[in-house]
């Protein structure tokens, strides 16, 4: 609720608070969920470094704990959004395409589309004939 009233610092101690007592729970799910969501609440107050961190963390609990293959996409996904921001477009479209492949092992189309509408929108950003032509690859597979 505090992410979308605009209060950041609320959303993130109480997101931080929320993956303390899950990890205390031993929770490793609902850690990893709390991690994207601190990860989310940064990004959106522009603290990069401290988004990547939480996504990070998030990844490896999806990847390597809980073997969460949407977990792991979203935080794939998070990355993505990061490096975007960060006008690390190349960076960002690598970890979109992994959300991608991890949409359609789990035959998720909108999660799907959303993946590669992103990716579209990083080709958009480099601004490169080359590169527009990929985003209207992309813009139609969406």
């Amino acid at each position: 609720a505090y992410l979308g009233m605009g209060s950041y610092n609320q959303a993130i101690e109480c997101h931080k608070k929320h993956s303390k007592i899950c990890r205390e729970l031993m929770d490793n799910a609902a850690q990893a969920s709390a991690c994207g969501n601190v990860a989310v609440a940064y990004c959106a107050t522009g603290a990069y470094d401290l988004a990547e961190k939480f996504h990070n963390i998030q990844l490896d609990i999806c990847h390597n704990i809980t073997y969460d293959l949407a977990g792991e996409g979203k935080a794939r996904g998070g990355l993505g959004n990061v490096y975007f921001a960060r006008n690390q477009l190349q960076k960002a479209v690598e970890y979109h395409q992994g959300h991608v492949k991890i949409c359609e092992k789990l035959k998720d189309r909108v999660g799907k589309a959303a993946a590669l509408c992103r990716i579209g929108n990083c080709y958009a950003s480099m601004r490169e004939p080359d590169k527009l032509r990929l985003a209207e690859q992309y813009y139609n597979e969406y």
